[in-house]
């Protein structure tokens, strides 16, 4: 069996709160009009695809979106920034139809691998860490990882740079936007809108400035 690709990209929306996952099978997501009958179809066939009182998990569209429940929690992702729209419309769509469950939060987060110009990234971002002179230990990174949350507004934004398991010149780039939930029909009103454009402009600073870091040796 070859190697399994780790995918370069994956773009998610995440619902805390108390789930049923006994409803999420392809069959409901059909009848709620979530997928069509070529899909349901597809998900039936899929050996990952399955059922249970506490986990599910189905698999369906091109590209394709898995979704997966537990009772705590329910995901959509995909590999493609294209399914944003269908992923946000599936997840409107669920929990309107989901008898109305104990939500208590949601985020959408985005998490790619980046070629950069570094040679090394693991010892660049350990560079950049030296630099703040926190007393840190120095000398040959075998890992390096820079993660900060911080509160803006009526979200919670929490980011992570790190070296990539891809390549020495490629680079980990975590973002995520974390909001209480009061209706989940407010994914729609912008805040995703807001998500996009900070996510599309914290991966473009974070490659710049590796790259600019390299430049300078």
């Amino acid at each position: 069996m070859p190697d399994q690709v780790l995918p370069r990209d994956t773009y998610m929306v995440i619902v805390i709160g108390a789930m049923k996952p006994a409803i999420h099978h392809p069959q409901w997501y059909r009848a709620i009009n979530a997928i069509d009958d070529d899909e349901l179809a597809a998900s039936l066939k899929m050996p990952s695809s399955g059922t249970t009182p506490i986990a599910s998990r189905l698999q369906f569209g091109s590209p394709i979106l898995t979704v997966a429940c537990n009772p705590a929690q329910w995901l959509i992702h995909s590999t493609e920034a294209a399914s944003w729209e269908r992923m946000l419309k599936i997840t409107s769509l669920v929990f309107a139809k989901a008898n109305d469950p104990a939500l208590t939060a949601y985020g959408f987060t985005a998490q790619r691998h980046i070629d950069t110009n570094a040679t090394d990234t693991k010892s660049l971002l350990a560079d950049c860490l030296n630099g703040l002179h926190l007393g840190l230990p120095v000398g040959k990174s075998s890992s390096s990882n820079i993660s900060l949350s911080i509160d803006n507004e009526d979200y919670t934004i929490s980011t992570s740079i790190q070296p990539s398991v891809i390549g020495d010149r490629t680079v980990f780039v975590f973002y995520n936007h974390h909001y209480q939930a009061q209706d989940i029909n407010a994914i729609l009103d912008g805040r995703f809108e807001r998500f996009s454009a900070e996510a599309g402009e914290f991966f473009t600073d974070v490659v710049s400035a590796i790259n600019a870091r390299a430049r300078e040796g």
